[in-house]
């Protein structure tokens, strides 16, 4: 009996840091200065926002700007974003910088080296990942990248 208590006292410990690792809170500061900007005319910034999701909860804590910043929301994907503008930039560059708290959960994507189950994913996502799949004129495949692509990866394997 007293050695089953030992065992359980000297395992504790290794459960608990098990079960640590599953969630982490950490803080984030995302910082960048737009230098260069051309003094009379427009000036347009946009911040893309880090979501909250099943595997992790954020929080904004503060935003900064030169700029007024509006929050506003993209159409096509949903993303969210800072917007700020100027319609004639006044000085030679311009500083923002967004404070987050995060809250990280371990997010499984294979199991037994095998894709998970995706039986809780609504319809709406599944043709979201259908639209991420497709080319897009903004990342080219064919053509130089194809080529440099295949140039670099001959003969590897993964």
């Amino acid at each position: 009996m007293l050695r089953r208590i030992l065992i359980s006292f000297l395992l504790l410990p290794l459960s608990l840091a098990a079960h640590a690792q599953k969630e982490r809170h950490f803080t984030f500061h995302y910082s960048f200065t737009v230098k260069n900007v051309s003094q009379g005319k427009l000036l347009r910034v946009w911040i893309p926002l880090a979501h909250s999701d099943a595997s992790q909860d954020i929080r904004i804590t503060d935003q900064q700007s030169d700029l007024a910043l509006k929050r506003t929301q993209e159409t096509e994907y949903g993303n969210w974003m800072l917007y700020a503008e100027a319609a004639k930039a006044e000085k030679s560059e311009y500083h923002f910088s967004v404070d987050y708290d995060v809250v990280r959960r371990e997010h499984v994507v294979l199991v037994h080296g095998k894709a998970a189950n995706d039986s809780g994913t609504d319809d709406k996502t599944r043709l979201q990942l259908a639209r991420f799949l497709q080319p897009d004129k903004l990342v080219p495949i064919t053509g130089l990248p194809a080529q440099l692509a295949a140039d670099r990866t001959k003969g590897a394997t993964t």
